[in-house]
This record gives structure tokens, C-alpha cells and sequence, in this order.
């Protein structure tokens, strides 16, 4: 699904999202392609977090 969401530093973007649970939603930025995770306040879909992590960037222990 293609939505219009407000980043965290304030401005807006176009994200493609997966299907997630009931008002959030994780995918990737269309202008990027950077990992993002997206909730459902009401009213627009807001950036929360950096995003879920890729494996291959994946902290070592």
C-alpha cells in the first residue's frame, strides 16, 4: 500500500507498506528505500523509530 507520512524530523514522505498489525506498519520510503515503521494516528501515518533493522546490519554481540 503507497501513503503519504510525516518523518520524524517533521516533513513529509511517500512510503510503500506491508501489512502489519491493526495501525501499524512497516515498509520502505519510495524516494529512498530505507527501512521505516509507520503508526496510524487518527489522521496520518507517523514515522516511529528508525526503523526494523536489516540482517545484515544486525549488531555483533
Amino acid at each position: 500500500m503507497k501513503v503519504n507520512y510525516r518523518t520524524e524530523s517533521g516533513s513529509e514522505s511517500t512510503a510503500y507498506l506491508d501489512d502489519g498489525e491493526a495501525g501499524t506498519r512497516t515498509g520502505a520510503d519510495k524516494y529512498t528505500d530505507e527501512p521505516l515503521t509507520v503508526r496510524w494516528d487518527g489522521s496520518q501515518w507517523v514515522e516511529v523509530g528508525a526503523g526494523p533493522v536489516r540482517p545484515d546490519e544486525e549488531p555483533t554481540p
